[in-house]
């Protein structure tokens, strides 16, 4: 998972990144902060690899198999 903390000096360019970020496949987390006099927005976005294993299933790296 691709994690980013957006920021901007005002509201205006905040929404203009946010904007910009959505439209590239990245997701809102949580809400706006505001902190030392700016706006913050978390985005996240999955990685290639997780939206295989969300299409094609969990890859079986660290699966183990029982015997009968």
């Amino acid at each position: 998972m691709k994690y980013q903390i957006l920021t901007a000096s005002s509201v205006k360019r905040l929404t203009e990144i946010v904007t910009e970020h959505l439209t590239q496949g990245w997701t809102l987390q949580g809400g706006v902060a505001v902190a030392h006099g700016f706006y913050c927005q978390t985005v996240t976005k999955k990685t290639a690899q997780e939206k295989n294993e969300a299409v094609y299933g969990s890859s079986s790296k660290g699966k183990t198999s029982r015997a009968s």
